[in-house]
């Protein structure tokens, strides 16, 4: 079976519109087939959005963006950062750049497995992570996204509690060297690392 993860998804197209509120702005989405959480923003990520802090200008990544829910939101909150989103899924990046067009919002968008296209360090990256693609891919992304923090820089990151979120968390506290969890709720929790290059 196809999952959302996925350099080339076959599944057809089935495009659907939904409208979101969050952060006192309502926003307008595309959404399809092939890409994670059709129709909706799902409870862990809109948890995850809750638990993140405001944002000046740093740069910070939505890793694994899907249509662009968190990277969207997060450039209306702060049009002054730079926010950059990527998915190794084409039919993600493409409905991300659309939905980044509708809300009216400047983001760097970027076709990428993990970083393998991306060669900046961010202040900031999170991310939704495909727990169905596998420990060995959403473990990568930990540490390739350790690899890719400016020092002092956050790792956030939401996984569902009977989803693997025990072992999650003990994968970010061996590279990192800290985690905590600093959101719950609805079956989820949200994951903070800070990486300090000291250690």
């Amino acid at each position: 079976m196809e999952h959302y993860y996925s350099s080339h998804p076959s599944t057809d197209h089935d495009v659907e519109e939904i409208d979101e509120y969050f952060g006192n702005h309502n926003f307008h989405f595309s959404t399809d087939s092939g890409v994670f959480s059709k129709g909706k923003m799902d409870k862990g990520t809109r948890l995850l959005l809750e638990s993140l802090p405001p944002l000046t200008n740093e740069r910070a990544l939505d890793l694994g963006c899907g249509w662009g829910a968190i990277g969207i939101i997060l450039s209306k909150l702060y049009p002054m950062a730079d926010i950059h989103l990527s998915d190794i899924n084409p039919r993600a990046v493409s409905l991300a750049k659309k939905n980044a067009k509708a809300n009216q919002v400047s983001v760097t968008l970027h076709k990428s497995d993990m970083f393998e296209n991306i060669e900046l360090s961010f202040d900031m990256i999170v991310t939704n992570p495909p727990i169905r693609a596998g420990k060995e891919t959403t473990y990568a992304m930990i540490k390739e996204g350790h690899g890719h923090l400016n020092d002092g820089g956050t790792f956030f990151s939401v996984v569902r509690t009977k989803q693997g979120a025990k072992s999650y968390g003990e994968e970010l506290e061996r590279v990192f060297g800290n985690a905590e969890i600093v959101n719950r709720g609805g079956g989820y929790k949200v994951f903070k690392a800070i990486k300090d290059e000291s250690r």
